[in-house]
């Protein structure tokens, strides 16, 4: 009588939520017609991301295709058995010998016929199966070399692999590369363990908890099932639990299972350089980073560093969202700090001083790219760290677009590192060059209100006076030019005490409080204050600062309709910008002077200087949010030339730039000349809206 075909498949999960894909996919490549290869599938993916509940639900569902048998090995490649807690004390990897043995008794093979050596029983248990169809689950595998002897050699039967290694190495192989679950498969999985009425009950804490536990299946679970054994806890319960990074890895511990466990099963194939950068580069709260930063936080080259994140990658313990960008999930960042540090560590401050003086010296750079004759390049001290310039504009702004995620998080963490105040202001003070354009001002305000702060408490005036400064441009460029002064006041104190250290942002803070007495029409104090920055700019030789003074002291004598002193300034600060190459700055003095040109009458020379103005900024990322006011200008200055249809035309591109960077001002006045426009040409179906 012939053996019973061996079942050795673990029950499925039967809860199994989500992974629709996946399991589709995989089921497609192990269900298609027989060819002269086997299929051969390989999950992967970082420690607890489900890889072994996938493949045996999939094996389960196409339990049928292989009626000969379905065989199953844990093979504890990573040292235990996969995605546990309890692996990180269990054996070694399993040889592949023993498997054979155990595999080939169980399709019937007599004892006494199963070789003492591995490549015969390899070969053997080819044979054996060669006109069979059998499927084989080989579960948290090492390698390629660990799981080679152990695959069909024929295309009735095939393999479904498991292993944390993404440099896996096995030609031939369908890889599939598992992520953390969606948000809505999160919260059906957690429901499903808490029960509907808890879970409908705290929707929004359901949500919650699903994002404090990284959408990581292993963690789900196991926040479920302390939830089940808790019944007086509500979810915002364990969500205030885990959101206490001290003690949020040991709440995510139950029967047995611990995420920090299956973290540690990787961490113990680290060498002694990738526990180093495992640790450090988890300080920064950057979401994500390349090369350079993680070189300047470990000391090393760029080439090293890179070494080191793709070995990381390949262990499960960091992402690669895309080539040259690495990225923590939450809870591995969180286990990274929480691990021990050797002797040659890199210290948590150090770490986090280096990571801000990277993207310091980064943003300077664009900074000076963007703006090169702006009144503070020069004055933001360059960094050795950030190797290289910016052979383009565009490449400027592509950097901080990359970055400025980033830049954002250490200037909200770094008022927690006292000794990072300095570095951390300069930085925002340049990421001002990428804030500009993108109109995002109110996001970077509370961090540099948190920053002030923490360098009012350590008495840090250096810092202050560049976060002064940094406080007058947002609350100016938001309308709030009263606190604007305020802090300008503050500024203009703490430069004085620094003394030589911010001797050149005094002008700077200045030239704000200048910007501020135009915007609330106190002109007289305007020229004041212009005035006295442009004698500073004369006695120091600061040709930017003499060209940006130009043209606050044309605003402020507009103001005070001395219309032949203002067209003198803005002139002179064309010139000025053209000499020092302050493309943003020339752009906004020529969109100035046709301005003041159309107010006097003088519309065909108003609508040239518009025309010059768009030029200069044709291409320039850095002055997208100054293209709406500037075609908007131009399309007034054309209507009132008598030009309605080329008035039209400007005033439509006019708001699609507004819309672009959300400049309601500036796209309610393109409405308004548009509707001129139209209503000249015969159209009166364009009104224009309310001006915001």
């Amino acid at each position: 009588m012939a053996p019973a075909a061996p079942a050795w498949l673990p029950p499925d999960i039967p809860d199994f939520t989500g992974r629709a894909e996946d399991v589709a996919a995989l089921t497609e490549a192990l269900t298609r017609p027989a060819g002269l290869a086997p299929p051969i599938v390989l999950l992967t993916g970082m420690a607890g991301i489900g890889k072994s509940a996938l493949a045996l639900h999939v094996a389960h569902r196409v339990a049928a295709r292989y009626p000969d048998g379905r065989l199953y090995v844990d093979l504890r490649g990573s040292g235990g058995s996969a995605d546990s807690a309890d692996s990180a004390d269990s054996a070694d990897s399993a040889d592949p010998g023993p498997v054979l043995g155990a595999f080939l008794r169980a399709l019937g093979v007599d004892p006494a016929r199963i070789p003492a050596e591995a490549a015969e029983r390899a070969a053997l248990f080819r044979s054996s199966i060669a006109d069979s169809r059998v499927l084989m689950v080989l579960d948290d595998a090492v390698d390629a070399e660990h799981v080679r002897p152990l695959l069909p050699g024929t295309g009735g039967c095939a393999a479904l692999i498991t292993s944390r290694n993404r440099a896996f190495g096995l030609a031939g192989a369908d890889v599939r590369l598992l992520d953390c679950l969606r948000p809505e498969e999160s919260a059906l999985l957690l429901g499903g363990l808490i029960g509907p009425e808890r879970a409908s009950a705290e929707p929004e804490a359901l949500a919650e908890l699903a994002r404090e536990c990284g959408h990581l299946p292993l963690a789900l679970r196991i926040a479920g099932s302390r939830l089940v054994a808790r019944p007086a806890w509500t979810v915002a319960t364990m969500v205030e639990r885990l959101a206490d990074a001290r003690r949020s890895l040991r709440m995510l511990r139950s029967d047995g299972e611990s995420v920090e466990a299956a973290f540690e099963v990787s961490h113990r194939h680290l060498d002694a350089g990738q526990r180093r950068a495992f640790r450090a580069c988890a300080v920064p709260d950057v979401p994500d980073f390349g090369p350079g930063l993680a070189a300047a936080v470990l000391r090393c080259s760029a080439v090293e560093a890179e070494d080191l994140l793709e070995g990381l990658v390949d262990l499960g313990l960091l992402a690669s969202p895309q080539p040259g960008r690495y990225a923590y999930h939450d809870l591995v960042r969180r286990y990274a700090r929480g691990t021990t540090g050797d002797s040659d560590d890199v210290p948590v401050g150090r770490a986090m001083t280096a990571a801000v003086e990277y993207l310091r010296g980064g943003a300077v750079a664009a900074y000076e790219r963007l703006m090169p004759g702006d009144m503070l390049t020069g004055k933001l001290p360059r960094s050795s760290t950030f190797g290289g310039d910016f052979a383009h504009p565009s490449d400027a702004f592509d950097w901080f677009a990359a970055e400025y995620a980033g830049i954002a998080a250490v200037l909200r963490q770094a008022a927690d590192f006292p000794g990072t105040l300095v570095r951390a202001a300069q930085l925002a003070v340049a990421s001002s060059a990428y804030l500009a354009p993108t109109v995002r001002w109110l996001e970077a305000e509370p961090s540099l209100r948190a920053l002030l702060s923490r360098a009012d408490r350590v008495d840090d005036q250096v810092a202050r006076a560049w976060l002064c400064y940094a406080l007058t441009q947002t609350l100016n460029f938001t309308q709030r030019y009263e606190e604007s002064a305020r802090y300008g006041a503050l500024g203009e104190g703490a430069c004085a005490a620094a003394g030589a250290e911010c001797a050149g942002l005094l002008s700077c803070i200045l030239l704000q409080a200048a910007d501020s007495a135009v915007s609330v029409r106190e002109y007289d104090r305007a020229v004041t204050v212009a005035g006295r920055v442009a004698e500073l700019a004369a006695a120091t030789g600061d040709r930017p600062m003499a060209a940006w003074s130009r043209m606050l002291l044309a605003e402020a004598h507009r103001g005070l309709e001395h219309w032949t002193e203002a067209e003198s300034e803005l002139r002179a600060a064309v010139t000025g910008m053209i000499e020092i190459g302050e493309r943003r700055g020339l752009a906004t003095a020529r969109s100035a002077l046709g301005d003041l040109l159309y107010a006097r009458g003088r519309f065909a020379e108003a609508e040239l200087e518009q025309q010059e103005c768009l030029a200069d900024a044709a291409g320039d990322p850095s002055l997208a949010d100054g293209e709406p006011v500037f075609r908007y200008r131009l399309a007034q200055a054309q209507l009132a030339a008598g030009a309605p249809a080329r008035a039209r035309e400007s005033a439509l591109l006019a708001i699609a730039a507004a819309e672009a960077v959300g400049e309601d001002l500036a796209r309610a006045r393109a409405h308004e000349v548009l509707a001129g426009a139209s209503r000249a040409l015969g159209d009166v179906s364009s009104t224009a809206p309310e001006v915001r």
